[in-house]
Formats: C-alpha cells, structure tokens, sequence
C-alpha cells in the first residue's frame, strides 16, 4: 500500500491527469495554481496508484485494492471536498464513485466516507 508522505509533484501531477480527462473546459493553469496551495495533496496515498486504477469504463467499479486505499487515505476528505466544490464529474475522488457523487450532498459523501474509513480501521485486518 502506497505510504503516506508521498510526494507533492506526484499527486499533483496525477490529480491535474485525472481532473483535466474529466473537465476538458478548466484551465490547466488555473487548476495548478489551485493544487499548488493544497496542503492535504502532502497526504495523499493515490500518488503510486496508476490512473487508470481511477477511470474504469461505466457500470464498472475501481479494483478492491484502490477502494482500500482511497478508504484509509487521511486526505480523503478534503479529495471530496474538491471534487464536489470543483464539480469534478469523472473518475473516482476519494474513493466515491462519479454516480454516487451525483447522488450524494457532500454532507452524505462525507458521513459516507467517514463511515467506510471507521469501518475499515475496525476490519480484523486493519487491527492485525
């Protein structure tokens, strides 16, 4: 499992990958100026996942390992929180599916989130 403290440049380049396939019309430079003042993307634990462990075709849903990961990521809320305020509609954010955030207020994808995160840290495994 990728560990925390991965590098900013890495996120970064893969979040401006990820987000520029799902909203062609965004300025490329003004999502970097955006990403750049982040400072949750030091905690991101995507950043040795490929991206296209991230766009799987619809109907289809991302591999458990990527789950796991989004799941216990500390970033995972503030991934949200970007995608929901930046209208992202494409590709998984902080292990939400593109269908469940437009279904979702961001205050369920939150409570959603938190409550798969405390889920997971309590699996046998996690505690093993």
């Amino acid at each position: 499992m990728p560990q925390p403290g991965v590098p900013r440049t890495v996120c970064l380049e893969l979040l401006l990958e990820r987000y520029e396939m799902g909203t062609a019309m965004v300025d490329q430079s003004e999502i970097t100026a955006v990403l750049k003042d982040l400072s949750w993307l030091d905690k991101c634990h995507c950043g040795q996942l490929e991206l296209s462990d991230f766009f799987v075709p619809a109907g289809r849903t991302i591999s458990e390992h990527a789950l796991k990961v989004c799941r216990s990521c500390p970033a995972r809320r503030e991934e949200i929180i970007f995608a929901y305020a930046r209208g992202i509609s494409q590709g998984y954010a902080g292990g939400l599916s593109p269908s469940q955030r437009a279904t979702l207020t961001l205050e369920q994808a939150l409570d959603l989130a938190a409550a798969e995160t405390a889920a997971l840290a309590q699996s046998p495994a996690a505690t093993a």
